[in-house]
């Protein structure tokens, strides 16, 4: 393997500390850049699976460095490299993807793809750094699926309309009749992707928690609030201001158990506000339910879920 690397980069000086004792002492090896008509050739045989690294590599070499070598495809051997750490892949204009089989190097924390066009990594994943882009690989290598399962938690004071807002979402029509109040009801729900949408799958399907029962149950139902879900918050339009008081105690409380949620504030019993005054009214109180969530500045207020005017229904 030594004779190979030095004919690569036999122009140009380069690092490699090979384990005297195969598999017992790490070692790193840089390939350096090289202009010579055989570089290519070589690199096109590595990436073939023609050439190999030696398997004793694979217990023992931490930190490859691939910069500035004429790379089209990462070789099929460097996934096999157990004890890989860090792996450096900058300035290889030719390589546009990343092999599923990388997300198999556990050891693996650095990945450097510097101005690299990796086109089969999203661009949001790359952001996210080497752990996610690791993860994403993972998950191709095993076709993984996205998963469209989703928590929803409904919460709200009693006797706001939570249940028959979901009877309503599940079946487009009210119920008959009102579940009582001393319960907590899972269910599941399938959305279908609204006409027009450009969501990229065709539904989401909730597991739907209803959480009622009286005020006095408010403190125990907080240990069903989970982080990744979406909570729905009900509340009265026909209260008024007296409704909004009473959304403090539940934004605060979903904040602090699960600091970031999304957060569908949900207003009901519209019908009850007077069609002349109906307008003027929800967007007073819209503006209510913002201050309260929000500083003066606009800015976020502390220990409240991050509220916006999208997010009051």
């Amino acid at each position: 393997m030594s004779t190979l690397l030095r004919s690569t980069c036999q122009n140009a000086p380069q690092r490699l500390l090979p384990a005297s004792t195969p598999g017992y002492l790490p070692c790193h090896a840089r390939m350096v850049p090289n202009p010579l008509p055989t570089a290519p050739l070589l690199w096109h045989l590595f990436a073939a699976g023609v050439l190999e690294f030696p398997a004793f590599l694979s217990e023992s070499l931490e930190v490859l460095c691939l910069n500035d070598n004429h790379l089209d495809a990462i070789p099929p051997s460097v996934c096999l490299l157990k004890s890989l750490s860090e792996l450096y892949l900058g300035n290889n204009p030719g390589l546009r993807e990343l092999p599923a089989e990388l997300g198999q190097l556990s050891n693996l924390w650095q990945l450097d793809i510097e101005d690299l066009n990796i086109t089969n990594v999203p661009a949001e994943i790359k952001k996210e750094g080497p752990k996610a882009m690791l993860s994403y690989l993972r998950a191709q290598l095993r076709k993984a699926e996205k998963c469209k399962l989703m928590k929803m938690i409904i919460v709200g004071p009693p006797r706001q309309g939570k249940s028959t807002l979901l009877e309503i979402l599940q079946t487009g029509r009210a119920p008959q009749v009102v579940h009582s109040e001393a319960t907590i009801r899972t269910t599941k729900w399938e959305l279908q992707r609204p006409a027009g949408s450009r969501a990229k799958v065709e539904s989401v399907e909730f597991t739907v928690w209803d959480i009622g029962g009286p005020a006095s149950m408010a403190t125990v139902n907080q240990c069903f609030f989970t982080d990744k879900a979406l909570y729905v918050v009900v509340w009265n339009l026909a209260l008024g201001e007296e409704a909004v008081a009473s959304l403090q105690f539940w934004l605060l409380n979903i904040e602090a158990k699960a600091p970031n949620a999304v957060v569908l504030v949900v207003g009901t019993h519209l019908d009850l506000i007077e069609t002349k005054f109906r307008v003027e009214r929800i967007a007073t109180l819209r503006a209510y339910v913002l201050a309260l969530c929000r500083s003066p500045s606009g800015s976020r207020a502390t220990g409240f879920p991050d509220i916006t005017f999208k997010h009051l229904q």
